[in-house]
């Protein structure tokens, strides 16, 4: 809701004009634009968010928390922008958000994502390899983490599609289902992916019941 987005902005203006040194007023500050750009496909309000943080860490440098969100701005920006640059600088600030705190399973799904987007840049499967330790390191830590396997699932199926690798995208495909388990079934996109998965295992072995799966994972993304 645009409406609501605006009146959020305008309350943290007038808490800014009041306590401008308020880590917390940017911190989340900037993650409100950050969510804003990713829900409405505007690099600006990712800009923005980037501005945001920034003040944060003037107010608390190297702050965990802050290290990660800015890391994962940077990832997601450096992805849709193919700035490698970007992607530097948040594997930099990813890393250091979990030299602070290396117990969190989500941060090393981050740290995972940020290879990932190497992996994808540079068409490199290493990379993808180097993902999938991290994510399996998170698992180590929270093996219920769905973001973790949602992880796995996604890197398998690059790999898989770079050495045109069935077992690596039936792999691709387990794991879509291990994420859907602690899921609760309720996210479409693991359906969709879970049926994308399914539906290359079948270009790549010529066996229809792939398929047939596929058209079920798609109906369930589609209700």
């Amino acid at each position: 809701s645009e409406e609501y987005l605006k009146l959020a902005e305008e309350g943290f203006e007038k808490v800014a004009e009041h306590n401008p040194g308020n880590f917390i007023l940017w911190f989340r500050w900037g993650q409100l634009c950050i969510f804003a750009g990713k829900m409405n496909k505007d690099i600006d309000r990712f800009y923005l968010g980037l501005e945001k943080f920034e003040k944060a860490a003037a107010c608390e440098p190297d702050h965990p928390l802050l290290m990660i969100k800015w890391g994962e701005a940077q990832m997601l920006l450096g992805s849709n922008l193919e700035d490698l640059d970007y992607l530097r600088e948040a594997e930099i600030k990813i890393a250091k958000s979990l030299e602070a705190n290396p117990e969190d399973a989500e941060n090393w799904y981050v740290y995972g994502m940020c290879y990932s987007e190497y992996g994808r840049y540079f068409g490199d499967e290493n990379y993808y390899f180097q993902a999938i330790e991290k994510f399996q390191y998170g698992l180590n830590k929270n093996n219920s983490n769905l973001l973790l396997w949602y992880g796995m699932a996604l890197a398998h199926f690059a790999i898989g599609e770079l050495r045109a690798d069935p077992q690596m995208i039936e792999k691709s495909a387990q794991f879509c289902g291990r994420a859907l388990e602690h899921a609760g079934h309720a996210f479409p996109q693991f359906w969709n992916d879970w049926g994308v998965a399914l539906l290359k295992l079948g270009e790549l072995t010529g066996e229809r019941k792939h398929i047939i799966d596929a058209l079920e994972k798609f109906e369930h993304a589609i209700d």
